[in-house]
């Protein structure tokens, strides 16, 4: 299985609650920790 985002070998599966249906989305490492940078980003406060 390989990243959504690239090519590169996929580490995890990351299902988002508010996305309709929970489709996973393989992501390596660096497209995950971008993901996480993105989600604290929008975090409020």
């Amino acid at each position: 299985m390989t990243c959504d985002v690239c090519d590169e070998p996929a580490k995890v599966l990351v299902v988002q609650p508010d996305e309709p249906g929970g489709v996973p989305h393989p992501l390596c490492a660096l497209h995950l920790a971008q993901f996480a940078q993105d989600l604290l980003a929008a975090e409020p406060g």
